[in-house]
């Protein structure tokens, strides 16, 4: 979440830019969070040309997307699946979404420091990209069984928990809003905390002078966060069936 003070959020920017030499840097890529991007993922036929294909890309946009497509950001990416023989079996598609006033909030910021973005990515697919590189991307075509084994990585942020199933050829994610947050209210509450000492207790729960008061304020937080890593499994598996989880 944006600062409220946009004079701090530049003063943070350029703090940033000068350590880490972001001007003039030769990519700049501009994240957004997961519950940001609306993503809706679906199959089509191996025997589509690229010209339908891209007209059945669009019918599925504006059927799934419950928002006008001229007021969003989006787009496609197609994963094409071949089978032993070479052929096409099929095509995966990931279409992402974000409304376009979400990334112009976050691209003014960094275009009043000078700071020129080259791309803009949902973080699920940023993590899903890195997943790949490191357990997937190799030179060789994955068989029917590779593209079924999948990873899961669960990123519990602040306000936001994303859960992104990658394999060799599939990408789905969702994102919620049971995250960090709502464990630091847990302890606010039960304590009568500032939100900076309840931040300290979540840090080190180990170290709290009422460690089994302080378990207990959070056994619902950690219950809300179960139940919805839970639901976005069996979701994830009832998109793409035959999905085995390695990790």
């Amino acid at each position: 979440k944006c600062p409220a003070d946009a004079e701090t959020l530049g003063h943070t920017i350029a703090q940033f830019a000068a350590k880490w030499k972001v001007r003039g840097a030769e990519r700049v890529v501009l994240g957004l969070p997961g519950q940001m991007v609306l993503g809706r993922f679906f199959e089509l036929p191996p025997t589509m040309k690229a010209k339908a294909r891209d007209a059945a890309i669009l019918y599925e946009a504006k059927h799934q997307i419950p928002y006008p497509l001229q007021e969003l950001v989006w787009h496609p990416h197609v994963v094409k699946h071949t089978g032993e023989d070479g052929n096409m079996i099929e095509a995966s598609v990931a279409l992402l979404a974000t409304h376009t006033k979400n990334v112009n909030e976050r691209l003014k910021p960094l275009a009043d420091q000078g700071i020129t973005v080259d791309a803009v990515q949902s973080e699920c697919v940023a993590l899903h990209n890195l997943m790949h590189f490191e357990y997937f991307d190799t030179a060789e075509s994955p068989s029917q069984s590779d593209r079924t084994e999948a990873i899961v990585a669960v990123d519990v942020g602040a306000q936001g928990t994303n859960f992104v199933v990658c394999s060799s050829g599939q990408l789905w994610s969702r994102s919620f809003a049971v995250a960090g947050d709502a464990f630091t209210r847990a302890l606010v509450s039960r304590f009568r905390l500032t939100s900076q000492q309840a931040e300290a207790v979540k840090k080190r729960i180990d170290k709290a002078p009422q460690i089994h008061e302080a378990a207990s304020a959070l056994e619902v937080p950690f219950h809300n966060l179960q139940s919805e890593i839970k639901r976005s499994l069996e979701r994830a598996c009832q998109v793409h069936t035959g999905l085995r989880i390695k990790h």
